[in-house]
């Protein structure tokens, strides 16, 4: 180990008194020069040891770039896994028939969710879930599914509350409540199951564990009883809580990307892949919801069911809001009305980006034809027009409408206002891929103004090669 004390020695050292005066120096500089040497060689070791030792180490923990308060934020189906699924329940989805669908926060969100998406709660937590739908084996006629629901909180109290509400419900439920209600057999003190109703088919298995909240939903299947789906959940839960406290893999969004699929081709994951930073900047102004972002994928489905052909499909799904929705925000904010109201949801504008993969070109081109027929405007309102030079082939469907409610503001007494919903969608056809780019926007007054964002056909252009480019990278 180098001595960090030895450069100060060498400084503090006198020349030997034998040599003249220019050799003295000549050494005394000799010993600085050689020390200091030393010392960057020995930094520079130390420097790739930790580098190789992180490489070596993939799990050692690094901070999170979303967190909620000071936890790092999870994603569900990074910790709740196909794979662990098989596994505990005993199926089997032969590598290519399956489902999946997450409900997260937005990929490229960074920061305190408590910051990015202030609730008017501060108790309450930040939901997200994993569903997924596996076959027992590859020959079945019918899938078996659950959902993994994690809340998220700031502290700890938030998780410990929830598990002492459901406790109280499960014994409420049960024929003797004032027993103690069932829990999962590793996680006596912190987990109860129970069915919600009694006529309800699902079985319901909740665990708190440090700041999250942890529910399985299974819907029990032929022949199964609590007492035989209790260990499966049990064992699903396990590797769940494992992977949460690993946070190289519970802070990583979950892809689907490389995954088998029916085609016989890797599944492409458009909603991991795709550059959401130019996508903001494609359409200026706007910007995504951080706590809220859902990704479908389907990789091949029972041939008895008619997803079996509509292809691969992947589909994401985003809110956002326009500059013209933060500027009417900001004013109704300012309001009277405003802290009676507590409106938290200011991204009032979504937009949905899908892709569906099929075997052929001819069978994409089929596909095509069918959802444009399908909208094709059959009276006056609705317009359909075909875009040059996007694609092999390319329409966009445009639709609006006036809609009444009831006022949310009442602050000039109970009374209907009109709003307006605008539907675009560009459906684009490129080779064995149908996408679809979806937006839903709105303009109204109440409770405060918003507007949609403009779309030209130079945008989508520009969106489409987001596609392309996530599609090479992919090799496709």
């Amino acid at each position: 180990m180098f001595d960090a004390a030895l450069p100060a020695t060498i400084l503090l050292m006198q020349p030997d008194y034998n040599f003249d005066g220019s050799s003295k120096r000549a050494l005394w500089l000799i010993g600085i020069g050689s020390v200091l040497a030393l010392a960057l060689i020995a930094g520079l070791l130390v420097f790739f040891l930790n580098k190789q030792k992180q490489a070596n180490n993939p799990q050692q923990e690094t901070a999170a770039s979303l967190t909620v308060g000071t936890f790092p934020y999870v994603y569900p189906c990074s910790v709740a896994t196909i794979t662990n699924y098989e596994s505990a329940f005993g199926l089997n989805d032969g590598g290519n028939i399956g489902y999946q669908y997450e409900a997260s926060a937005f990929v490229n969100a960074k920061g305190d969710l408590t910051q990015l998406a202030r609730q008017p709660d501060p108790a309450a937590g930040y939901g997200s879930s994993c569903a997924m739908t596996i076959p027992k084996s590859p020959g079945a006629t019918s899938e078996t599914s659950i959902t993994v629901t994690i809340n998220q909180f700031s502290g700890t109290k938030g998780a410990n509350d929830s598990l002492s509400r459901d406790q109280l419900a499960a014994a409420a439920n049960s024929k003797n409540p004032n027993a103690t209600p069932p829990s999962l057999p590793s996680f006596v003190t912190n987990s109860v199951v129970f069915k919600p109703g009694a006529l309800n088919d699902t079985i319901e298995a909740s665990i708190a564990h440090n700041n999250v909240y942890i529910t399985l939903d299974y819907p029990l299947q032929d022949g199964d009883t609590t007492a035989t789906a209790t260990p499966k959940l049990d064992a699903f839960a396990k590797t769940i809580l494992a992977n949460a406290d690993n946070k190289a893999v519970a802070t990583k969004p979950n892809s689907l990307a490389g995954h088998a699929t029916f085609l016989g081709t890797p599944f492409v994951d458009i909603c991991r892949g795709l550059d959401y930073t130019k996508l903001a900047s494609i359409f200026s102004g706007i910007q995504f919801r951080p706590d809220v972002m859902t990704n479908e994928g389907q990789y091949g489905a029972l041939s008895n069911l008619p997803a079996a052909t509509t292809g691969v499909t992947n589909t994401c799904g985003l809110t956002f809001n326009t500059s013209t929705d933060r500027a009417g925000f900001q004013a109704f904010n300012s309001s009277s009305q405003a802290q009676a109201l507590q409106l938290v949801n200011i991204y009032p504008q979504s937009l949905r980006l899908s892709m569906n993969t099929f075997s052929t070109a001819d069978g994409a081109k089929a596909a095509f034809a069918a959802k444009k027929a399908a909208q094709k405007p059959a009276a006056v309102g609705p317009t359909l027009q075909d875009i040059p030079n996007l694609g092999d082939a390319a329409y966009t469907y445009h639709n609006q409408g006036v809609f009444q409610k009831s006022a949310i503001n009442q602050s000039a007494g109970t009374h209907q206002v009109n709003y307006t919903i605008l539907q675009d969608d560009y459906v684009i056809l490129n080779g064995p891929r149908l996408i679809t780019i979806s937006f839903q926007q709105n303009s109204e007054t109440d409770p405060y103004a918003t507007g949609p964002a403009a779309i030209t056909p130079a945008q989508i252009q520009s969106m489409f090669q987001l596609f392309k480019n996530v599609l090479s990278a992919r090799g496709s």
